[in-house]
């Protein structure tokens, strides 16, 4: 699985090698943003974690179970992703932009996707790491 989304200010460690999310502000249209949303709350829940993170751009607003993690098998995101896509235009990487083209809103066979939690866990682990 391939982590779309993480940005270092949402890790503890704020990792260098990671992209910016204040960077990646404003990098997708409107359109494609309404679209990218409307795919990422698709997601199958894959690891939940009770915390709500705070909004880099609004430190006063919390996403509750921002850091919980939603996957379509493919791609793995977390919860807080959509948030900040929707509110910020947040760019992603074009070969998840075209995966959500392609897939329409079809995210896949949930219990398939629950099956492989393990496999988005160490994939997220991995790239927020370094490792992946």
């Amino acid at each position: 699985m391939q982590v779309v989304g993480l940005f270092r200010e949402l890790t503890r460690e704020k990792q260098a090698f990671l992209p910016s999310i204040i960077e990646a502000k404003g990098k997708l249209s409107a359109k494609e943003a309404v679209q990218v949303v409307a795919y990422l709350r698709k997601g199958v829940p894959v690891f939940d974690v009770m915390e709500a993170t705070p909004d880099p751009f609004e430190p006063k607003t919390f996403v509750k179970g921002g850091p919980s993690l939603l996957s379509d098998g493919y791609w793995v995101w977390r919860e807080d992703l959509a948030h900040y896509v929707e509110r910020y235009q947040v760019g992603l990487p074009s070969q998840f932009l075209a995966h959500v083209q392609q897939s329409g809103s079809s995210v896949g066979d949930e219990s398939a996707i629950v099956a492989r939690w393990e496999d988005a866990l160490t994939a997220y682990e991995q790239t927020e790491s370094g490792r992946g």
